[in-house]
């Protein structure tokens, strides 16, 4: 057997050892960290989970990316659809698992509808309700503290979510596109908003960005069309370049740190109806 030959057969066991590749064998041996499993859930159907602690796991979904071979009893016959009640636990192999995150890319591209996330759940994964065009409602505990980027991205049917008091992270562009999402508090727990967290939300029209937001980022608010205005905390003392630009309907910017350095260009580039005397310091 030649040198190459050995090396590609190292790699290739070193790639199944560290693949997620359960099977149905139910073996409370083999549900260590990383494993996968298949479950049914009470109005749900199969669900299919990863586990990340000793008792804990994740909603999980194999990345549209990723090519290989599925290799999880049931998991092909996943379809989520309609209103999904995520449970806080569930049985596998005679063990009860916590669920205390949404992976990433859970429900990417599913026609949901409604989403009620537990009050077990810690995180939402990157791209984890993205282009789910369905999808209304969202119901996020106040146990939630990270939202990864991309995790709503495309939900254009999504009129309404209320972040939790909590909250430390939004990934980047995490809400980007949600056209019919109209009012959206930002809580006071949340240091910074990423890039392009909202950008192209159209119809937002109510914004309340609460004391202890430290940073806008780029394009944060970007194409936000509907806005007509907006109070920048005394808290903030960064906004981002293009953070509010192309806010058609913008007329009128209130910031209560009157030391916050800004230039009006580059913040708020083709806001037509905005002139530099609408914005005030105070």
């Amino acid at each position: 057997m030649t040198t190459t030959s050995r090396l590609g057969i190292i790699v290739l066991c070193l790639f199944m050892l560290i693949s997620c590749d359960v099977k149905d064998d139910k073996s409370n041996n083999d549900l260590q960290v990383g494993k996968c499993f298949v479950t049914d859930v009470d109005g749900i159907g199969n669900m299919c989970f990863r586990i990340i602690g000793d008792s804990d796991v994740e909603v999980y979904k194999k990345s549209p990316f990723d090519n290989s071979q599925d290799a999880i009893d049931g998991y092909k016959c996943i379809k989520y659809y309609g209103e999904i009640v995520i449970p806080e636990t569930v049985k596998y192999a005679s063990r009860v698992f916590t669920v205390k995150k949404i992976g990433d890319y859970a429900f990417f591209c599913s026609d949901v509808t409604s989403i009620i996330i537990p009050k077990t759940v810690v995180s939402i994964g990157e791209s984890a309700f993205q282009a789910c065009g369905k999808l209304k409602k969202i119901t996020i505990p106040e146990s939630v503290v990270s939202i990864g980027q991309y995790a709503f991205t495309g939900g254009t049917s999504i009129v309404s979510v209320d972040l939790p008091k909590n909250l430390g992270d939004i990934g980047e562009f995490a809400f980007k596109y949600c056209d019919n999402l109209l009012s959206i508090t930002i809580p006071s727990s949340m240091d910074s908003l990423k890039e392009g967290v909202f950008h192209g939300c159209i119809n937002l029209n109510s914004l309340i960005i609460k004391e202890g937001v430290k940073y806008i980022g780029d394009s944060a608010f970007e194409e936000c069309t509907s806005l007509t205005h907006i109070t920048v905390p005394k808290s903030v003392i960064s906004i981002g370049e293009d953070a509010f630009a192309r806010c058609s309907m913008l007329t009128y910017v209130d910031i209560l740190n009157p030391e916050l350095n800004i230039c009006f260009k580059d913040i708020f580039n083709d806001c037509d109806k905005l002139v530099q005397d609408s914005v005030k310091f105070r």
